[in-house]
């Protein structure tokens, strides 16, 4: 009887754990791959803030931004061998104890192993009305989402010649910097180009001290300057309290060293679209299922990437709560699914599952707005249309990792032609 894998979740560590397992897998191992998600594709979520602010005012089209190229990739174009099956489904249960899980269409699944990489969720952190006005910006819908209401907005305001775009963005980390970077370049170019007539801000709203805190300060210091160059506003040491329709009501963060913000005491401002990039939780099914989870909610696991007390279930991505901190990032994600997938195939061939991983860092490049980015390497940081570079050979990098080179490159190409135009230049 062949052995059964599966991999729940096509993100960055569940890919990641698929390929590397097709890879070292053999015939004689008589196992087959399972890989199950609830889209038919995987999506490159570094690039999600150009789908929620392209096309705006140019003639690029919304399919163009999602499948153009490496947002969205077909999970049947993987290079995958014959032993392997993909599921369009979610899982609703995981009984680790008789190894099955459910699914959401009723089917019941066996394993001898199991990897789940189901990522994490928006995290509010309690605010209220947060989670019903405002925008999160965490999956392919709610790109699509965010970029529907900012087209309307648009719309709305040329006919009216009156009205300003006030777009307010929650998060002073990359993926609230590189959305607020974008949305302000691209109002910036059309209104030189007498695309849009109304006026229009952008305004970051962050709790903690600085932009991008996981960064050095000169990188810090390098993103907050080109954003006000942009003409994005920038309040750090500013909590939010409550989001409303069409407004937010904040007050200054007194807990926090440096007193940055613009705001001098509680005050209620208007916004037209509330963009949250505050952060991640963790799913709340994990403790109901039997896992053993740390005070935010994540499942605990142990530097081989078992979760606790689990001998057949390794936990990657942002849902594993490890032993040796790992950033909740795309590289960390990678590299989790590669110690995972080495674990998994030596204990199903009766080996040591002792693979720990390791501390490790990767360089954060940070986009800015049009051909311009910021890129921090430990000591190491550079800015301008190097970093941008940079970031477009990431992106290469990866495409190349999980397709062939032929459809790795042509999407990559193809990409980068889609996302000039939003840049209009």
């Amino acid at each position: 009887m062949s052995k059964r894998i599966i991999i729940v979740g096509a993100g960055f560590g569940g890919l990641s754990a698929f390929l590397g397992i097709s890879r070292r897998l053999h015939s004689k191992d008589n196992a087959e791959v399972v890989l199950i998600d609830k889209n038919s594709y995987t999506t490159y979520t570094p690039l999600l803030y150009e789908v929620a602010s392209g096309a705006l005012f140019g003639k690029t089209k919304v399919a163009d931004l999602k499948a153009g190229a490496t947002v969205a990739l077909s999970l049947a174009e993987l290079p995958y061998p014959t032993a392997v099956k993909i599921f369009r489904d979610e899982v609703v249960r995981v009984d680790a104890e008789k190894r099955a899980i459910v699914l959401k269409s009723g089917k019941r699944l066996a394993y001898n192993a199991l990897v789940l990489s189901c990522g994490s969720k928006s995290f509010t952190y309690g605010v209220r009305g947060a989670d019903k006005y405002a925008y999160p910006l965490k999956t392919l819908d709610d790109a699509q989402k965010i970029r529907m209401r900012l087209a309307a907005m648009v719309a709305n305001c040329e006919s009216r010649d009156r009205e300003a775009i006030r777009v307010v963005v929650v998060g002073g980390g990359a993926n609230g910097v590189e959305t607020a970077a974008e949305l302000a370049s691209a109002f910036r170019l059309a209104r030189r180009k007498k695309k849009l007539k109304a006026p229009w801000s952008v305004l970051i709203l962050e709790s903690g001290s600085r932009l991008l805190s996981q960064a050095s300060e000169p990188v810090s210091q390098t993103a907050l300057w080109r954003l006000r160059r942009l003409g994005v506003d920038v309040s750090p040491a500013t909590n939010v309290l409550e989001v409303g329709d069409r407004w937010v009501l904040i007050s200054p963060n007194k807990k926090c060293k440096w007193k940055g913000s613009l705001f001098a005491a509680n005050k209620k401002i208007e916004a037209d679209i509330v963009i949250w990039a505050g952060g991640v939780g963790a799913r709340s099914e994990w403790k109901k299922w039997g896992f053993e989870t740390d005070d935010c909610g994540f499942v605990k696991v142990d530097d081989t990437l078992r979760a606790k007390g689990k001998k057949t279930v390794w936990i990657i991505g942002d849902m594993a709560a490890m032993e040796t901190a790992l950033p909740r990032r795309a590289p960390a994600a990678i590299y989790e699914g590669e110690i995972a997938a080495e674990n998994l195939v030596r204990f199903l061939r009766g080996g040591k599952p002792d693979k720990k991983i390791k501390s490790r860092s990767w360089p954060l490049v940070v986009p800015l707005g049009g051909k311009n980015a910021v890129c921090s390497f430990g000591i190491r940081s550079y800015s301008g249309m190097p970093a941008f570079i940079l970031r477009k050979l990431a992106d290469l990098r990866y495409l190349l990792s999980i397709l062939s080179a032929p459809r790795a490159i042509s999407s990559w190409w193809k990409g980068g032609k889609v996302y000039a135009e939003n840049d209009f230049r």
